[in-house]
C-alpha cells in the first residue's frame, strides 16, 4: 500500500472512531477498504478498520467476496488467521 493511501485509509478510521454510528456509506466505504486491504495482507490497516465498525463479513459488490475469501485465495495465511480470530464467518459463499 503506497504512503498516500495509506494515510486516507488512516484519517477515515480517525474519523470514523469519533462517531457513535456509522451510516450506511461509511459502513459500504469501510467494507470495501477491509476486502482492499485484505488481499494485500495489510494486517495492521485490517485492525484498524475492523475496530472502527467495519463488518467482517462485509461482501464485495460484483463477485460477493468477503475479507476472508480475498487473504485465502491471495495466499494470506497471516490475514486469514487474523480474520477468522476476529470473527470472520468461514461458511459464508460468494
Amino acid at each position: 500500500m503506497n504512503a498516500v493511501k495509506f494515510f486516507v485509509a488512516m484519517l477515515f478510521c480517525s474519523t470514523f472512531a469519533l462517531q457513535a454510528e456509522l451510516t450506511v456509506e461509511q459502513k459500504k466505504e469501510l467494507g470495501k477498504n477491509l476486502l482492499h486491504c485484505a488481499q494485500y495482507g495489510e494486517c495492521e490497516q485490517v485492525k484498524k478498520f475492523l475496530d472502527a465498525g467495519a463488518d467482517i463479513n462485509f461482501k464485495g459488490d460484483e463477485y460477493k467476496e468477503t475479507a476472508l475469501h480475498w487473504a485465502a485465495l491471495k495466499g494470506k495465511v497471516a490475514m486469514v488467521k487474523l480474520l477468522v480470530e476476529r470473527g470472520a464467518d468461514v461458511n459464508l459463499q460468494n
